[in-house]
């Protein structure tokens, strides 16, 4: 989003560290209604991205009837959140491309 960039944020991460509402809302000129609902909308995006890498998948079987080993989890945040560029209209938030 053009007013996220205006105001010096230009990843989703960005705007997820913020901690400060009203200078999100005042430096974008978003307002700060508006801030706070994105920052709500991103956080749940950052903890559903964060919790889809950090749970397994359900392994089959081996054919002698134990389980597989899971594949390991990573520890950072997943690339496309880590520098997903803030774009689009203020609405559902996405990965790369899709509007914040």
């Amino acid at each position: 989003m053009e007013q996220l960039a205006q105001g010096g944020y230009y990843t989703v991460l960005q705007v997820h560290r913020e901690e400060n509402v009203v200078k999100l809302g005042e430096a974008s000129g978003l307002g700060i209604k508006k801030a706070r609902q994105l920052k709500q909308s991103i956080a749940t995006y950052v903890e559903e991205k964060a919790r889809a890498n950090l749970i397994p998948e359900v392994q089959p079987a081996t054919p002698d009837g134990e389980p597989q080993e899971p594949p390991a989890a990573p520890q950072e945040p997943p690339a496309d959140v880590q520098d997903a560029p803030v774009s689009g209209e203020a609405g559902p938030v996405g990965t790369e491309g899709e509007e914040v």
